[in-house]
């Protein structure tokens, strides 16, 4: 028994509170321990002797106590029973119980309901944390949210949600709450990997987490995976700061909460990839209105089975001018205004959707008139059909497209329009055809006839049965212009005989009717001929219509084809194409007569020309002959017979004037009358002879093709004469003489005429005659000048040799005479300065005979050309001017020379004499500055020497190069004034020139050119 013996309830109540399977006690007024049986003992922990005296304080941990003391004391005070639960945060405890009035004492009974109270938070937190997974919008927030109430449910210290990488899914984010698991992240992962390993998860109290956490603060553990096996996204970790055990329910109401979070996280994902895929569809959706928006189409979509119109695309209002209108169903189309052909206007049964929605009907290329928002109306062509559901469950969607065929439909007119107008235009130009065939065959057969014919008269008589042929009843006849008349020629058809008359007389050259072709060269045609205001209408009524075309040859009108018709009043495409097919013809084949007559022409001339330029080739050749060449009077000759054998039968004379006469110096042919022989022999009149006088003084040709016979006063001498021509022979720009042709008159009687080939003849001939003449002229005074110069050279060489024997003897003996004279006086120096004078004098002598002998040879000896390198040969002579320079200051400017043809011999000369003048010359100065350099100009080369020397008067440059001429005196520069000489003639005899320029004190610059 566990009572105190001085406050306890009977024997027999005693014996049933022990039994109870509930805790009991009894408490006193002050609030202790009076009785207490087995099962409170056992619930505080403890025994009932323990507690028997003791405060209720001190018995029940924490507030337990404190509210078991309260509650005791007021049903003390108050006598009442009072039921209560109370319970102990830090433990966990809960109790309920009824406390009752006892005696003097209070009668408490309890309960542990800690249990229940456990049950109860855990369903509250179940709850709470159901509601905030349905709340969560993300992985992340379940997770956080999940983990604070699980931690506040089971009084954790902190909680982590440590994830598991799972191929083919994103790795969830880490969450933590409450104070950090201070653990490595591969031990995190190991847990987590170990909880998964079985469905029941990790529990592991304080000797197990201590081997994972040293740390104190790490008592206990739980770790629940996520995920089905195999599947493990993760584990949520809660860590406790106190030792503790986990009951089966704690256990089971971890794993519910792991399994719900579990499916919350699944959910959460799931709505993420729909959300992205509601997102990529949106887009898609969006991309599709944007697409369906840009076509020029109408596009109407509508829901099945009721037709309800959801959506439309832009191009309605700009089609039909108004917006989409929705509609709920097929009943309400008749919002869209449409007319059938007829006028009636479209029921809402009637609309292609409406149709297509109701039977399934494919409609396609319906047109229908539309009433426009504006008020205006307009066609549009409409296409419908049914659109399947993706699954196969039948059809989801209605589709009708239209397209504004207004503009395609006015096209469509305009082009009927345009094909009935072109089919007219093609029936027109068909009849054209018809008559530009009749006009080409009509070409056709006169083209046959032009093609070998070149006589102008054939021609149009020809041209003229055509047309009458072709053009039926009427007359055709061709005009040409004489005077100033148009008179017909060639004719064909019906013409009244006045009219014929008329026509043949000739038609005024201004009227209308033939100025107005000539002077346009287009055809003209008249219509309604007897009412036109022409003034030869009046005159012939029998024509209905005319026309003229004009016959052009090189732009010029020559001829009038003209045309009337009896029998119509107008002229038909057909009659046209055939008057101009034929006109064009006649114009051709007048041109290519006229071509065909100016080759032949041409060709005769070509041929006289050839025959003329043969006949002087020969007569070029024997001009080699210098015999020939000798006797002017041969070659006019020769030029005659040339002339004579070219032209048709007559004789050619050459006639000079001397002493107021002209006499003939030579003739060819014979003249057929002895009188006027006899009278050209004694020679004819100077200004009397007009034929003859007149080609001298004009110096120009004078052609006669009838001869006059008065012309020069033989008319009883000439009348043989049938044409003339006197051409005047030129030489030197000067007439030497006069050439006559005349030409006998044909046998029958014809008279003869001088043509272009004629004329060409002879005045190539005459013109070739004068430049022969020129050459022998010239070859005459070439063998007169060469005869000159052989005999200079023959002067020449004797006096060289003169000059070597004669000359130099006589010098010998002065100078062998002054050298006695001087020993026989040598006590006498008057005399001896005597002798030193003939001595100086004698051997300057010598130098100048020297010089005579050298300029001699320069004009005589042969020039050997070759290469020549112009810049070695100035630094050779420079090498040998050196003793000549001795000591002096001499600075040499010597520029690059080219390479020329000459004598090397020769131009080594010209550039010692001017290279030495330069030394020789600038001796007074200091510094001597000697230039040589070249320039190109043209086809020769320029060379200079330039010196800074003593220089000379330009006054006296024409002296220079003259024999023995000195600028300066003996004894201011030696010399024997032959260099320059020298230089002058080696240089000309190369082809050159050379000259020089200076001033007094300023030097000097000597220049010659050599061939390029």
């Amino acid at each position: 028994m566990n009572r105190d013996p001085s406050l306890v309830p009977p024997l027999d109540a005693l014996a049933l509170l022990d039994g109870l399977l509930d805790p009991f006690f009894i408490a006193d007024g002050e609030g202790r321990w009076t009785y207490v049986n087995g099962p409170a003992a056992a619930l505080l922990g403890t025994t009932p002797p323990e507690l028997l005296g003791r405060p209720l304080l001190e018995g029940f941990p924490g507030t337990i106590g404190a509210a078991l003391h309260e509650v005791c004391r007021l049903v003390f005070q108050t006598g009442q029973e009072r039921r209560f639960e109370v319970g102990c945060s830090q433990t966990g405890l809960w109790v309920e119980g009824q406390a009752r009035p006892y005696a003097d004492s209070v009668a408490v009974q309890l309960r542990d309901v800690t249990e229940r109270r456990r049950t109860e938070e855990r369903r509250e937190a179940l709850l709470a944390i159901t509601r905030a997974l349905a709340a969560a919008g993300s992985p992340a927030q379940a997770l956080q949210a999940t983990l604070e109430l699980i931690r506040e449910a089971l009084g954790a210290a902190g909680g982590v949600f440590w994830p598991l990488p799972q191929e083919g899914k994103g790795t969830l984010p880490v969450q933590r709450v409450g104070l950090n698991l201070q653990l490595a992240d591969a031990v995190l992962t190991a847990l987590v990997q170990e909880a998964g390993e079985g469905p029941d998860g990790l529990f592991l109290r304080q000797e197990d987490a201590a081997a994972l956490a040293p740390k104190p603060s790490v008592q206990a553990l739980a770790v629940l995976p996520l995920g089905p096996e195999g599947e493990r996204r993760g584990g949520l970790i809660l860590h406790f700061s106190q030792d503790r055990s986990f009951t089966a329910s704690e256990q089971e109401f971890l794993r519910f909460l792991a399994g719900q979070l579990t499916q919350t996280l699944r959910r959460l994902e799931a709505i993420e990839a729909s959300e992205r895929v509601r997102q990529a569809l949106d887009q898609e959706r969006a991309r599709l209105w944007a697409i369906l928006d840009q076509m020029p189409v109408a596009i109407w979509i509508a829901e099945m089975p009721t037709g309800r119109l959801i959506a439309g695309n832009r191009a309605i209002e700009r089609i039909l001018r108004h917006p989409f209108r929705a509609s709920q169903d097929t009943e309400h189309y008749s919002e869209y205004v449409g007319f059938h052909p007829d006028g009636r206007r479209y029921e809402s049964s009637e609309w292609p959707l409406a149709r297509t929605v109701r039977t399934g009907e494919r409609v396609e290329c319906e047109e229908i008139e539309m009433e426009r928002g504006d008020g205006t109306r307009g066609f549009v062509q409409y296409a419908s059909t049914l659109i399947e559901d993706e699954h196969g469950n039948g059809p989801a969607l209605a589709v009708v497209t239209g397209v504004d065929v207004t503009e395609q439909r006015e096209l469509s007119a305009t082009l009927e329009q345009r094909v009935t107008e072109r089919t007219r235009d093609l029936l027109r130009r068909n009849e054209e055809l018809a008559a530009e065939t009749a006009a080409l065959q009509a070409f056709a057969r006169f083209t046959e006839l032009t093609g070998h014919e070149t006589n102008l008269e054939v021609l149009t008589q020809a041209a003229a049965q055509l047309l009458h042929r072709a053009l039926g009843d009427g007359s055709t006849g061709y005009y040409e212009l004489q005077g100033n008349l148009w008179k017909q020629g060639p004719w064909d058809g019906d013409m009244e005989p006045a009219t014929l008359n008329a026509a043949q007389a000739g038609f005024p050259a201004d009227l209308p009717l033939f100025a107005q072709p000539a002077a346009t060269r287009e055809p003209l045609f008249v219509d309604e001929w007897r009412q036109s205001e022409h003034a030869l209408a009046a005159h012939t009524p029998e024509y209905g219509a005319l026309a003229v075309y004009p016959v052009t040859v090189g732009g010029k009108t020559i001829g009038q084809l003209a045309a009337g018709l009896r029998g119509k009043t107008r002229w038909s495409e057909r009659d046209r194409a055939v008057f101009r097919a034929v006109g064009r013809a006649l114009s051709l084949a007048a041109e290519r007569a006229d071509l065909t007559r100016t080759l032949n022409a041409q060709k005769e001339e070509l041929a006289a020309r050839s025959r003329t330029l043969e006949a002087f080739a020969e007569l070029g050749r024997d001009l080699r002959d210098p015999e020939l060449q000798a006797d002017p009077l041969w070659l006019v000759r020769r030029a005659q017979e040339i002339l004579l054998a070219t032209l048709p039968e007559g004789y050619v004379v050459y006639a000079e004037p001397e002493d107021g006469l002209w006499r003939f110096k030579v003739q060819v042919g014979d003249l057929r009358n002895s009188e006027l022989q006899a009278a050209v022999e004694a020679g004819l009149p100077f200004e009397s002879t007009r034929n003859l006088w007149l080609p001298w003084h004009t110096q120009q040709p004078f052609y006669q093709d009838s001869y006059d016979t008065g012309t020069d006063g033989l008319e009883q001498l000439t009348g043989h004469i049938s044409a003339t021509a006197t051409l005047p022979v030129l030489v030197n720009g000067a007439p030497r003489g006069v050439l006559a042709v005349a030409l006998f008159g044909s046998p029958n009687g014809t008279p003869r005429h001088w043509s272009g080939t004629d004329r060409v003849v002879l005045e190539t001939v005459v013109r070739s005659l004068g430049l022969a003449l020129e050459r022998s002229e010239g070859a005459q005074a070439l063998a007169a000048k060469q005869r000159e110069l052989e005999q200079a050279n023959r002067d020449l060489e004797a006096f060289s040799y003169s000059v070597s024997h004669d000359l130099r003897a006589p010098v010998r003996h002065i100078s062998s005479f002054a050298g006695l004279l001087r020993r026989a006086v040598a006590d006498q120096p008057r005399a001896l300065k005597y002798a030193d004078v003939i001595e100086a004098s004698a051997a300057r002598m010598n130098t100048l005979i020297d010089g005579l002998l050298t300029l001699a040879r320069l004009g005589s000896g042969e020039v050997r050309k070759t290469e020549v390198a112009l810049g070695d040969l100035v630094e050779a002579v420079r090498v040998e001017l050196a003793p000549e320079a001795g000591e002096r200051q001499i600075e040499w400017q010597v520029a690059d020379l080219p390479t020329v043809r000459g004598d090397p011999t020769l131009l080594r000369q010209v550039l010692q004499n001017l290279l030495g003048n330069a030394l020789k010359y600038s001796r007074p100065r200091d510094v001597t500055r000697i230039e040589v350099w070249a320039e190109r100009t043209g086809h020769e080369h320029v060379i200079h020497v330039r010196d800074n020397g003593v220089g000379f008067d330009p006054a006296g440059e024409s002296k220079l190069f003259e024999v023995f001429q000195r600028l300066h005196t003996p004894q201011e520069f030696e010399g024997d004034g032959i260099g320059l000489a020298s230089v002058q003639r080696i240089v000309s005899r190369h082809g050159g020139r050379v000259w020089a320029e200076g001033r007094l004190g300023e030097g000097a610059t000597f220049s010659f050119t050599l061939p390029a």
